[in-house]
């Protein structure tokens, strides 16, 4: 009886200890060379470029098993251009790299373009952009969010149109269309709400053949339009 005991304990002891052993091998394995990153595979590059981007990983020849992926993304996303990045391994040798790119919406008075969230964008292309520009002194920073996101918030037809945005003193926008009409914007509230009225108020005034020289949407629910005349009334829409 207490051999068979013996017998039992000692064939357990022997797949406890193969147990250990084979997975310290399995990890020891998760070491070598079979695991080095040797390709990375860029997707949603548009602004930045492949190279730029597997730089900035910083991944070349690191073991791809052990990788902090977060680290990576963090690294990705110190890049004025990436708003997002998602990293994940490709066993065994492939780091496959997800980007979302800021969009530049605007030059502000310093002539740096800036993204929607009003991240400066470095290198970045102004041709055919709106300005932002203050009243007095230089644009604070915080305006030049608000204005950012005042110009991503408006109908793709509409960003077009704009040909600048005033950030006036106590943070109220006025938006410049190319064509000539001023929009007064008001607090930089209701954004996307405030560009589908100046939307419906510009389609209404095509539709009636009117030419408005002023549009106020500061309270989007009762909109007003001043024609060249002097004339001021709410669009009826």
């Amino acid at each position: 009886m207490r051999e068979r005991v013996r017998a039992r304990r000692l064939g357990g002891l022997v797949i406890v200890v193969a147990t250990v052993v084979v997975g310290l091998a399995a990890w020891v394995a998760t070491y070598t060379t079979i695991f080095e990153v040797r390709e990375v595979l860029i997707r949603g590059e548009r602004h930045t470029t492949e190279t730029a981007v597997a730089s900035q990983a910083q991944v070349a020849g690191v073991n791809l098993f052990h990788l902090d992926l977060a680290a990576v993304e963090h690294r990705l996303e110190a890049d004025p251009w990436i708003a997002d990045a998602i990293v994940r391994r490709d066993l065994p040798a492939t780091l496959v790299i997800d980007i979302t790119e800021r969009e530049p919406v605007a030059v502000d008075d310093l002539g740096e373009v800036v993204a929607a969230d009003g991240t400066v964008l470095p290198f970045a292309d102004v041709g055919g952009l709106p300005t932002i520009r203050p009243t007095t002194g230089t644009l604070a920073i915080d305006h030049r969010t608000s204005s950012a996101v005042a110009i991503a918030s408006l109908p793709p037809s509409l960003q077009s149109r704009v040909g600048s945005v005033l950030a006036l003193a106590a943070g109220a926008l006025v938006l410049e269309l190319r064509d000539g009409v001023t929009v007064t914007y008001g607090e930089p509230v209701e954004l996307e709400t405030k560009g589908i009225v100046l939307k419906a108020v510009l389609a209404w005034a095509r539709r009636e053949g009117e030419r408005p020289v002023t549009i106020d949407v500061a309270v989007p629910q009762a909109p007003t339009a001043t024609l060249e005349d002097g004339t001021t009334f709410t669009p009826g829409f």
